[in-house]
């Protein structure tokens, strides 16, 4: 059973940062990412070479699928077959002990291009308030937003100023962000997660 849990989320091509990400969760037993892992542009081929090179699964955002989209239809570049099997087989969402991965909300639904409509960025206790009336699983991780922020069912969760980590009750139902691994699209943070089953915490650290 994995005890120490990396997240890492929103790489968008950036190879540099898929690279700190990865020794940054160097201790870990197991990372997961959480989408958008590419972009519809050269370079793809060598992110999803790593992630595979390190055992790194996860679910696909909505970049990945309108990259891998547009990649199957035309484009003046091509994905490599082992890059398209990879994307092919990212499932929407995971369920991995207890926790409940998706790109961006679970009340989004699969369509063609992009991610539903009745899903989207969770940015707003409003929203992930809607998120907890509406769903049912008890901690869910996302990503999307690039912003590390998290929210429980009875109001927003501030981590602790010093560990950067927050306890985690099983009485209680939480949103997790860890926040995306690049400064591409206006992000103000460069951060990966570790969720802790062993001591019940959920960290966020700076790569």
């Amino acid at each position: 059973m994995v005890e120490l849990l990396g997240i890492i989320s929103d790489v968008h091509n950036d190879i540099g940062a898929l690279e700190k990400a990865i020794l940054k969760l160097r201790h870990c037993d197991r990372i997961i990412h959480i989408g958008d892992l590419i972009e519809d542009e050269k370079g793809a081929d060598e992110i999803i070479e790593m992630l595979i090179a390190n055992n790194i699964n996860g679910v696909y955002g909505n970049h990945d699928i309108n990259a891998l989209n547009i990649n199957l239809n035309h484009h003046s570049w091509t994905l490599n077959e082992t890059s398209k099997k990879y994307l092919k087989q990212l499932p929407q969402r995971l369920e991995y002990q207890g926790l409940t991965f998706i790109h961006d909300n679970p009340l989004s639904t699969p369509k063609t291009i992009g991610l539903a409509f009745n899903g989207g960025y969770i940015r707003s206790t409003n929203l992930a308030n809607q998120v907890f009336k509406e769903s049912k699983e008890q901690i869910v991780i996302v990503g999307h937003t690039h912003t590390p922020t998290q929210y429980l069912n009875n109001g927003k969760v501030t981590l602790d100023e010093k560990t950067r980590k927050i306890k985690i009750s099983p009485n209680l139902r939480y949103i997790l962000n860890s926040g995306g691994i690049t400064p591409k699209h206006d992000s103000t943070s460069q951060t990966v997660g570790i969720y802790d089953f062993k001591n019940k915490t959920f960290e966020v650290m700076d790569i």
